[in-house]
């Protein structure tokens, strides 16, 4: 069964925050903007075709088909890059465990817009070994909320905004063209990316996008704790005002 809280549209700032490092990823693969084929196999309600459209990409593939289905019957389509927010549920089955699983295999460049405790998971370590180098993080300028669709709002009586999880760009950029990408961030790309930040490992990652399950994650201060129960509770808050209109 389908849950509602699986159909949010990625915001528009999320893109922005990568546009730049997509577009050196398709110079390298020796593509423009206009004709890179980009891939997002997860439809919700079409915007982010929209968003990528407005940013400069005009070949963009999300159309309203069963991903998995199409894996078993090998009609996924032609594509450069892959650039998915996939839904976070693992009822009754996990969607993030099946997109790395594609992914490696496929080995071609991705940005995945996934939670931060995703990097801590088996599944995802698997991914990334099998990958080898050329994995990496871009983490958000800040916080991204998600919007409901007209179609689940209208399903659920309510307009729902959320943001369940501190989530991160997951990044893969093959060997050809990886050591070429970092060293276009060092010396142009991390001026391009609106507060964005590229990290190779996650012990390098800022400590607010560091899984509570992360050992490299330093312990909060009493007065880091008291602010972060009060952000808690008034995020609950607005929750119950969303449920509640």
């Amino acid at each position: 069964m389908e849950q509602a809280s699986d159909h949010c549209e990625t915001p528009t700032s999320a893109y922005a925050d990568i546009v730049g490092i997509v577009s050196e990823v398709a110079t390298l693969l020796n593509k423009s903007d206009e004709n890179v084929i980009i891939y997002d196999p997860y439809f919700c309600a079409g915007s982010m075709k929209r968003h990528l459209h407005a940013l400069g990409f005009k070949n963009v593939i999300n159309e309203n088909r069963d991903f998995y289905e199409d894996i078993r019957q090998g009609t996924i389509p032609r594509y450069d890059i892959l650039i998915t927010n996939p839904p976070y549920s693992t009822e009754p089955y996990n969607h993030i465990k099946r997109l790395l699983r594609f992914v490696a295999d496929a080995r071609k460049p991705y940005f995945i817009l996934q939670p931060v405790y995703v990097y801590t998971k088996p599944y995802y370590v698997s991914s990334r070994e099998q990958l080898g180098e050329g994995c990496f993080f871009i983490t958000p300028s800040h916080r991204y909320h998600f919007n409901t669709p007209l179609h689940v709002q209208r399903k659920t009586g309510r307009q729902h905004v959320t943001s369940p999880f501190v989530s991160l760009w997951y990044v893969f950029a093959p060997s050809c063209i990886y050591a070429a990408l970092r060293k276009w961030w060092c010396s142009l790309g991390h001026k391009t990316c609106n507060g964005a930040l590229f990290r190779a490992q996650s012990r390098h990652l800022p400590q607010r996008f560091k899984d509570t399950h992360d050992p490299t994650r330093r312990r909060r201060s009493l007065k880091q704790r008291k602010a972060h129960a009060k952000r808690v509770a008034a995020n609950r808050q607005l929750a119950v005002r969303n449920a509640n209109p």
